[in-house]
């Protein structure tokens, strides 16, 4: 119930930021949440229907720490503090419109680190990522799959009371307006041995042929002061096929996505 809560909180936050656009464009925000998970204590966003701004504060503002920025840009990057959090980089990247096959988009953290002292208690850094006009594949049914996982190793890790863990939420809205619905989800904790999950079996939502919808992806990093992490997450939408073809397809789909942006990062 809580967790249903925090995800209707904060959608209906953040969608005055994301507002419709007749072009492709993507808009993430980074904030460090409150211990509720609801009320949002710090944050910067950019959306790329929109003009860049130049002073702290304002939309897409490099001086926040936004990199990559055009106008309409359906990938964007982020390097800085928010709150209590450093992160090296943050990317998010899509294939908006899609293509015959799929729509996609992931997002990669490199180096999420809590500033505050060693062993401090959890404190949680959201990334919103959200994609908008994918009008591919095309046809009425489509399956929804995600997955996210930890790379590298884990540094710092104190003695705080709670559990450290990453939350990744996976949605996909027929009615383009970025909004949490058709939702599939994992959670994994941040531990030794602990690297990823998925959202086992693909979900089938309904898209009406013609128009366009947005993709999104919500994560939420809680970690202990002084922790350092890094983790990626990738969602897929397809045209639903006959099983088992669809865990195949997804598979391949997620596995090329990744190498991708591996390959960005060299």
């Amino acid at each position: 119930m809580f967790k249903t809560m925090t995800k209707m909180a904060l959608a209906a936050a953040a969608l005055a930021g994301a507002a419709s656009s007749a072009h492709a464009y993507v808009f993430m925000r980074v904030a460090d949440l409150a211990p509720d998970l609801v009320t949002i204590q710090s944050q910067k966003s950019c959306n790329t229907s929109d003009a860049q701004g130049l002073a702290a504060g304002t939309n897409c503002a490099f001086v926040d720490g936004w990199r990559g920025y055009a106008m309409n840009a359906t990938t964007i990057d982020f390097k800085g503090t928010v709150g209590n959090f450093d992160i090296t980089t943050t990317s998010g990247t899509t294939n908006i419109p899609g293509n015959a096959s799929f729509a996609n988009m992931e997002a990669s953290s490199t180096k999420v680190t809590n500033l505050n002292a060693n062993g401090t208690g959890l404190d949680t850094l959201y990334i919103d990522f959200r994609g908008f006009n994918f009008d591919k594949p095309t046809s009425g049914d489509k399956t929804i799959f995600g997955e996210a996982s930890r790379t590298g190793t884990i540094s710092g890790v104190g003695n705080g009371i709670g559990v450290q863990e990453i939350d990744t939420r996976f949605y996909a809205d027929p009615s383009n307006a970025g909004g949490a619905v058709n939702e599939v989800d994992c959670t994994f904790a941040i531990a030794p041995g602990s690297f990823g999950c998925d959202t086992v079996a693909p979900v089938l939502w309904t898209d009406t042929p013609g128009t366009t919808f947005s993709l999104r992806m919500q994560q939420f990093f809680s970690i202990f002061g002084a922790t350092q992490v890094n983790s990626t997450g990738s969602m897929v939408v397809r045209n639903k096929v006959p099983e088992p073809m669809t865990l195949a397809l997804v598979s391949i789909a997620l596995l090329g996505a990744g190498f991708a942006a591996r390959n960005r990062k060299v």
